[in-house]
């Protein structure tokens, strides 16, 4: 199809091989591509991404695109990815994966919402689309208000999808070892329908690290030469972390998805498909003769450290949920201090 074509991304800009962007347009002849690319979804699409997995490529190449999929069945929102070879004007390019934009189209697409009715909001609380202003509304009074008083969570609640969405996004975010999160790579959205704001899950090429780094503590580490943290998203944890409800509905869907769809056995059949896939010359030595990186040992010890990653993972969340909750109880007991 003739389409848009253009550079996407940010620090992924720098890298030699870059993430790309296609642009279906009426003035090119197609307003949608209409394909099924994926098995489950939507035919057609306003937009897909080429992204690179550039910032994968120290350790593998499908980071993101694998916690995609690894995800998939948790109560947010996910866009389907799959790896594919590129080629521009007849020459090899790489390994490239296909990926549904994660914008108004894809809620247009997947959702059956109105374009005029949909707000899409970032990290910044700045709208991507529409407007932010009841998201930044709320945060701004969980930053005032103390929310182990259940009236105020109950408002938070009110607003955010906490349990059918937000709690599955923070439990993914860190079991699967985001070190770009809690306060970069968030996005969310909320329509005229869907009134409650839905989180979605974006870039995970930072994560998958040693299976016992500890980023639930992470998420709402201090900074000890001040008393409040270092920025509002880990102040914002550590606030619904003083909330009795929260603690409990957080610890029994964290301990829930570790029997289920995070455990290792669920884990491992899309992991083996996928070491099995990249191990075709196309999807491994192919890109490392074209681009020079990753090397082959480092491909190698990747797959190696991800085997081990999905058998150890489990036990050492279990452990980290037990301190985070514990850790919850004691902000709770201390005098809250409003974000400052």
């Amino acid at each position: 199809s003739y389409c848009g074509f253009s550079i996407h991304g940010y620090i992924s800009r720098q890298n030699p091989q870059k993430s790309l962007k296609l642009s279906a347009r009426k003035n090119y002849g197609n307003k949608n591509f209409k394909d099924g690319f994926y098995k489950d979804g939507p035919n057609k699409f306003k937009k897909i991404t080429l992204r690179s997995g550039a910032s994968g490529w120290g350790a593998g190449v499908y980071k993101d695109c694998l916690i995609s999929e690894l995800a998939k069945d948790l109560n947010f929102e996910v866009g389907k990815q799959i790896p594919v070879i590129v080629f521009i004007n007849g020459e090899y390019w790489g390994v490239h994966f296909l990926a549904e934009k994660i914008d108004r189209h894809y809620l247009i697409g997947n959702f059956k919402e109105e374009k005029s009715e949909i707000n899409i909001c970032r990290d910044n609380l700045r709208a991507d689309y529409g407007s932010s202003e009841s998201f930044r509304s709320i945060v701004e009074f969980a930053m005032k208000n103390d929310l182990s008083n259940q009236a105020n969570y109950n408002r938070f609640d009110s607003v955010v999808d906490m349990e059918n969405s937000t709690i599955d996004w923070f439990i993914s975010e860190t079991f699967f070892q985001n070190n770009d999160w809690p306060c970069n790579n968030t996005k969310l959205w909320n329509s005229r329908n869907s009134r409650k704001w839905r989180n979605f899950l974006v870039d995970m090429d930072a994560a998958l690290n040693h299976p016992s780094e500890n980023t639930l503590k992470r998420s709402y580490d201090l900074n000890k030469k001040r008393p409040t943290p270092v920025n509002r998203c880990n102040f914002l944890i550590r606030n619904l972390m003083r909330n009795e409800s929260f603690r409990k509905a957080f610890e029994s869907r964290a301990q829930e998805l570790l029997k289920k769809e995070l455990s290792y056995e669920t884990l491992n059949k899309t992991v083996s498909r996928y070491v099995e896939d990249f191990n075709h010359p196309a999807l491994s030595a192919w890109h490392i003769n074209r681009w020079g990186y990753p090397t082959l040992d480092d491909f190698e010890s990747f797959e190696d450290k991800l085997t081990n990653w999905i058998k150890e993972r489990q036990s050492y969340y279990l452990q980290e949920v037990e301190v985070f909750i514990e850790d919850g109880l004691e902000f709770s007991k201390s005098s809250y201090i409003p974000y400052k």
